[in-house]
């Protein structure tokens, strides 16, 4: 990169990156003047977060959105919705199932419902944090 000085890295896109599946952050090839060696293998796996699941539905009606279940998600856990343009937390201590029956907990590939009160897109991802 020839105008490194220029380069600027917004702290809050380095905290999103953190919360991911990640073995550290260097500046890697983009600033380093020196060769950099294949990774630590000593170095584990960090993360804080992990996909919950997908938006498959939202309905405005009853302020519900249909969840396609990725994970382990149980009734309570720390649940966010990332929008485009902001992070939602997400209040699980209600999980319903497709006929309304409230559950304690859902496992990948169940879908459930989970209230929402603004609109949700479909497609939209909903990560937990990690216990």
């Amino acid at each position: 990169m020839q105008q490194k000085e220029k380069y600027k890295c917004n702290q809050e896109w380095v905290d999103e990156l953190t919360k991911i599946s990640n073995r550290g952050y260097t500046a890697g090839f983009a600033f380093s003047e020196e060769k950099i060696n294949e990774t630590n293998p000593e170095i584990k796996y960090i993360q804080t977060h992990e996909p919950a699941g997908t938006v498959l539905q939202y309905d405005p009606v009853k302020k519900m959105m249909l969840i396609g279940v990725r994970n382990h998600l149980a009734a309570g856990d720390e649940v966010e919705l990332l929008l485009i343009d902001d992070t939602v937390q997400i209040d699980t201590r209600i999980l319903i199932d497709a006929n309304g029956k409230a559950l304690k907990e859902a496992n990948n590939d169940n879908q459930i419902y989970l209230l929402l009160e603004q609109e949700a897109p479909i497609g939209t991802v909903l990560r937990q944090k990690v216990k």
